[in-house]
């Protein structure tokens, strides 16, 4: 039996999560949060699995998820909370793809290595905190 109301779930730093398992994640459809943190086998094919179903997340956690582009961040576009440090260098695709995010009030980019550049574009995200 499932927990379908569950509310908030932790795996980071699982090494044996795929995408093929994370797949089982659009069941939870009332997450309000999710940590994939240190998932190294998380990839862009795996989230794009499941942001269709979790229409209620509010927090989320990619923090040491290199396998990750950009598109695959849209399907959670309505996140008010997004963790992105330790990840690939910040680049103007990133940055624009962030403005999508009009909820979003936290954002964690740490270590990301944004320049000037890319810290303009995230200037735009009024509600950032």
């Amino acid at each position: 039996s499932y927990n379908l109301r569950l509310r908030s779930l932790s795996i980071g730093w699982w090494d044996g999560l795929t995408d093929k398992g994370i797949k089982n994640l659009s069941r939870l459809r009332s997450l309000i949060e999710l940590d994939l943190s240190g998932s190294k086998n998380i990839t862009s094919v795996g989230l794009l699995s499941i942001s269709p179903y979790l229409e209620s997340l509010d927090k989320l956690d990619l923090s040491c998820c290199s396998g990750i582009i950009d598109s695959s961040l849209i399907g959670f576009s309505n996140v008010s909370e997004l963790k992105l440090a330790w990840n690939r260098p910040l680049d103007t695709s990133l940055a624009n793809c962030l403005t999508l995010f009009t909820r979003l009030n936290v954002l964690n980019i740490a270590y990301s290595d944004a320049k000037d550049q890319e810290m303009r574009i995230l200037a735009q995200l009024s509600n950032l905190r």
